[in-house]
């Protein structure tokens, strides 16, 4: 209970919230320069068999089709910098003033269910690669991705739930100690709980849109690879 509310300095956490500050500052430059990419993994274009390479099928969108991928790219570039911008401003608060450190921790902790999405990123976005490397494709087992997902599924809420859960926990039972602290850093709070609160759903929606899509493109494939499960 301390921990949430007193002053955290330490040499390790400081030093990992400077990195992870600087990471999201170089993620919103990125996203602003790149955002048409954002959702170059969206369109399912793919026909019966082996689908193209993501970013070809991308480039090659046209008409309705290429609008609405591109309205879904705004609309991560603007939930994404939301996202970047308050977890600077959080980071960037804790490092200043020593204050809320048990809230940059659990901003630290979100990003463990990040290491599984980022390997399927990696696998979906260079599936050709890998079925070369391979000599067969990682795209064709729906019972492994089942279990990667299931993984995944409780990576998140181990990682990013159990810290709203603390949020609303601390906000019902340990006022006194709310009103303890100076008014800006109650703000502080309350508005980092409630934003990351939000995120997590919304993350947690997309991550259900990709597990359907990967599926879908397992379901696609195994006509090819029929001796997989």
């Amino acid at each position: 209970q301390k921990m949430l509310f007193d002053d955290g300095r330490g040499g390790l956490l400081e030093m990992c919230c400077a990195c992870a500050a600087a990471h999201w500052l170089v993620a919103q430059v990125e996203d602003c320069l790149a955002w048409r990419y954002l959702a170059v993994q969206w369109p399912r274009l793919a026909e019966q068999g082996s689908p193209p390479d993501p970013i070809q099928q991308f480039l090659n969108l046209e008409g309705e089709q290429a609008n609405a991928v591109e309205r879904a790219a705004q609309t991560l570039c603007w939930v994404n910098g939301v996202h970047h911008t308050v977890a600077i401003v959080a980071f960037a608060v804790f490092l200043i003033s020593g204050k809320l450190a048990a809230l940059c921790s659990f901003g630290l902790l979100f990003e463990a269910p990040v290491c599984l999405t980022n390997i399927r990123d990696l696998v979906v976005s260079f599936c050709e690669e890998l079925e070369l490397l391979l000599d067969r494709s990682p795209l064709v087992s729906t019972s492994a991705a089942r279990r990667w997902w299931c993984f995944t599924a409780h990576a998140v809420a181990l990682a990013r739930f159990s810290s709203c859960i603390c949020y609303y926990w601390a906000s019902a039972l340990w006022q006194a100690d709310l009103a303890a602290l100076p008014w800006p850093y109650v703000v502080i709070f309350h508005l980092f709980g409630i934003t990351f609160s939000v995120i997590n759903a919304l993350w947690a929606a997309t991550l259900c849109v990709q597990r359907e899509d990967d599926l879908h493109n397992i379901t696609r494939r195994r006509g090819l690879h029929p001796e997989c499960p």
